[in-house]
This record gives structure tokens, sequence and C-alpha cells, in this order.
């Protein structure tokens, strides 16, 4: 597996890889019927992401059963995961609905609220009054209740507590929601170290586990971020299982998936990214299988990757630097700053940009609110036009 990943890169052949899988998946046939129904059109954030209708999650309640959410099954590793788009303002009681009925124990969210200034996802869930917001979300469309019970910050993701509420049943389950951060759109994280923490922290959490509902996952579009999560963690189930990282065809394992859902990872990046975190976890879950006789992938990684940082180097990462240094140099470096001092700066940073964030939000949510209005009341206005009309012509010919 490592040495398919060295040739590939050393051939600078990934958006040839990627434009392979990309053509064999088009040749699917699967229908999407559902999605294109009048009724369902305003539904998608997107016109080209569409579930397919053998396999797209269906709403037991309320007066419609769509929703923009595909059930992605990976049987040989006994893994499941719901991968779907972010919500809108008229989608977020279908999606609080879904992870209800399909009794998620945690939402994977991989994107950010606001990313390049635009809005890629709505603020569906209550941030708490201790964060300037609300405790509690009323979803009265579905008859559900989110309360907001706590949040831990880390220094990339955060890990939110929700309680959600039946108002028919009074039944109340708790649900958490890991929120990755740093995660640019259409780009991959700045390392698989960080990633696969975060992806174990979520394994560590149960919220993986088959005794469970599948786990909802979702960025904007609900396809290149979460098929990346979705690829990594089953293959390395798969390893773990077999006890051997060349025992798994990362692209067909793709291509498999690609049945569920279209389009699952959207660049050649962030397929790169996939194989390179394959890797490095085969070597966490393995530690006895690592080979010497291969160049290192994350050596090669660090080389390469030219993505945009989102986050402060961790003391791992400054640790590392500083011990390729010449040993011999009569005058060392300054001592990096402390792991407390960068998280400090990271949740400032956080704060600050969650604060603008927030208030962007309530901005565009008003902009929207007021579109909608005026929508409402041109609508009156032409109904009131054609009535009128209508009135007029069987006058006319009354009287005629």
């Amino acid at each position: 597996m490592e040495t398919e990943f060295l040739d590939i890169d050393r051939r600078n052949a990934w958006g040839t890889v990627f434009q392979e899988i990309r053509n064999e998946s088009n040749n699917f046939s699967y229908i999407i019927k559902d999605a294109k129904k009048s009724e369902n059109k305003n539904l998608n954030r997107y016109r080209d992401v569409n579930p397919f209708d053998h396999s797209r999650v269906r709403l037991q309640r309320g007066d419609k059963d769509y929703i923009n959410a595909s059930l992605v099954s990976v049987p040989s590793a006994d893994r499941s995961y719901i991968l779907t788009q972010g919500p809108l303002p008229v989608t977020t009681g279908h999606f609080w609905l879904m992870v209800w009925e399909q009794k998620s124990k945690a939402i994977l969210m991989l994107n950010r609220v606001i990313e390049k200034n635009a809005v890629k996802c709505h603020q569906y869930w209550p941030v708490g009054s201790k964060n300037g917001g609300d405790d509690e979300l009323s979803l009265m469309d579905v008859q559900l209740k989110i309360t907001f019970l706590n949040a831990k910050d880390d220094s990339y993701y955060i890990l939110r507590e929700f309680l959600i509420t039946d108002l028919e049943t009074h039944d109340s389950r708790r649900v958490l929601q890991f929120h990755y951060t740093t995660w640019p759109d259409f780009g991959v994280p700045e390392s698989p170290a960080a990633f696969l923490n975060f992806l174990f922290s979520v394994r560590e959490s149960g919220a993986l586990n088959s005794n469970v509902g599948p786990p909802v996952v979702h960025c904007s579009a609900g396809i290149g971020r979460s098929g990346t999560f979705c690829l990594v963690d089953s293959c390395l189930v798969l390893i773990e299982k077999n006890n051997d990282p060349d025992s798994i065809n990362i692209r067909q394992r793709l291509l498999e998936m690609r049945h569920y859902r279209m389009g699952l990872i959207q660049t050649p990046d962030q397929l790169r990214f996939s194989y390179l975190a394959i890797i490095e976890g085969a070597k966490r879950i393995l530690p006895n299988r690592n080979s010497n006789n291969v160049p290192s992938a994350s050596q090669t990684h660090n080389q390469t990757c030219k993505q945009d940082c989102y986050s402060s180097k961790s003391s791992e990462e400054i640790s590392v630097v500083d011990a390729n240094k010449d040993a011999s140099d009569s005058s060392p470096p300054p001592l990096p700053p402390s792991l407390s001092e960068l998280r400090k700066r990271a949740r400032k940073e956080r704060e600050e940009k969650t604060a603008i964030m927030i208030h962007n939000i309530k901005k565009k949510q008003k902009e929207y609110e007021m579109w909608e209005k005026r929508r409402s009341i041109l609508k009156l206005s032409l109904g009131i036009v054609i009535i009128f009309g209508i009135g007029i012509m069987l006058y006319k010919c009354s009287k005629s």
C-alpha cells in the first residue's frame, strides 16, 4: 500500500488515478428520481449532489420522507454511515429528525458554517447561553427539542453534547457532535496525525459501533470531506481485521462506497490524503508491521504538501523540527511556545472567529427572512392580481 502511494506520488499521477475512479463511477446507472421532484428541489443544497433512490434515508414522521442523505454500508468492515449535506434553514428539522429516528449516537461535522465568505451550512444547533446564544432549539415542524448541554474545545475540533427530546412521547437521548474546525473546503487537513487523533476520538466514543445507529457525517455537500473520513475509517477497520496493511484495495473500496452516494472524495488531493492517512493509521494499529525498507510516506507528504495551514503547529511537530537540527549548532534556537500557550492562542482566535461567524450568520439569516417576506408578499399580490383579472373577465363575459 505504501509502495503504491509512493509510486503514484513519484509519477505525479493522482489526477489520473482520481479521473479513472470518476470515469468508472460515472457508469453507474442508479436512479435519482426522488431528489429531482419539484417538491424536493429546494431541499437540496447543490443541484448536482443528490442521493440515489435505492440508498437514500427516508424520514418516518412528518409530511414528507425526503432528505438529502444516503446510507453508506461497508459490510466487510461492519460499518454503516449516513452521509448528508450541511443542513439548510428549511431542512434543520428534517436533519434532527433523521438523527433521532436513526438512533445515531453522534454527528460528525467536518466543515465550518462559513467558509471563504460563503455560508456552507446552516447554524443548526443551539450554541448555548454561555456563548451568547440560546440553550434550546424548538423544532415544531418535527416535534423535537434540542438542548445544549456542554462543549469541550480542543485545538482543532470541538466536542459538543446535546439532548434531543421528542415532544410527542417525551423520550430523550443524548447526542454528541464532533466538529472538525480546521479542514478547508475542497482541501485536506494540515496533518494526518491531527486527523487520525480526531478519528480515534470518535471511535473511542462508541459512535461508530454497530450496536448504535449509524453516525451522521456531513460537510457542506456530504461527499468530499465526508467521503474521506468514511474511506479512511473503513479501510483501517479492514486492515486491523486482517492484520495486514496490504490486504485492501483503496481504489476498489472507494468505488464500492460510491455505489451508495455519488462523488465521494471530490479532489485528487483528498484521494492522496486518504492514502496517506490510511498508511499512517495502519502504523498506529499494527505497530509491529511497520516496514523499514520503504521511504516514509509522511516524509514525502511533508515535502510535497502545499495546503494552507488553518491551525498552529503542535508541540510534537515542533519537537521533530528541533530534533532534526544540527546538534553541533553553538547557538540553540529559542524555546517554542508551550502546548498550553498554543492552545490558548488557538482558542482565542476561534472565539474571535466564532463571534464574527455568529454575527454574519444572523445577518444572512435576517436577509433570508426579509427575502422570504418579500416573496410571500409578491406571491400574495400576484394572486390578488390574478383573481381580480379573472373577476373582470367573468364580469365582461356575463355582460356579453
